[in-house]
């Protein structure tokens, strides 16, 4: 991570979400163009390597778990390959509602950028920065 507070932690947790898939062609096989809409839901653990003010590996003091939701909007397209094998491929923007207030309330032009004092406030905004942009691959399977 290039944010100091988070160099000396390590993040662990997990992520679930329910979407909405929309195809643009009106027909009964759900391929072609699609926009899914995803609404998460993210669980977080944070624990930190500082004993006395140095780093250390045996101790692992955890802060408390932190939660988010989140969004992703993916634009794409779906196609049949081999008669069997859907395969799925667009590009997904999304964030969580800490992201995005992190990035409209915290900049500060003077200071050279973005100044996080807690740990805490750091991890909910790297975690949006990862679901902020990204590719989408999806591989199915056709049974019959």
């Amino acid at each position: 991570s290039d944010n100091h507070f988070l160099n000396n932690a390590k993040i662990k947790g997990f992520t679930v979400g329910a979407f909405v898939k929309y195809f643009k062609s009106k027909s009964i096989a759900p391929l072609g163009e699609f926009y899914k809409f995803e609404l998460l839901y993210s669980y977080l653990n944070i624990n930190t390597f500082y004993r006395n003010g140095e780093i250390s590996d045996k101790s692992k003091p955890s802060i408390e778990p932190l939660s988010s939701l989140g969004f992703n909007i993916t634009y794409g397209k779906s196609r049949i390959i081999w008669n069997k094998v859907i395969v799925s491929v667009g590009v997904s923007l999304g964030g969580n509602v800490n992201f995005f207030t992190s990035y409209f309330t915290k900049y500060d032009a003077s200071n050279g950028g973005y100044e996080f004092n807690e740990l805490k406030k750091a991890a909910q905004f790297w975690h949006g920065q990862k679901l902020f942009y990204n590719f989408y691959l999806g591989i199915g399977f056709l049974l019959f």
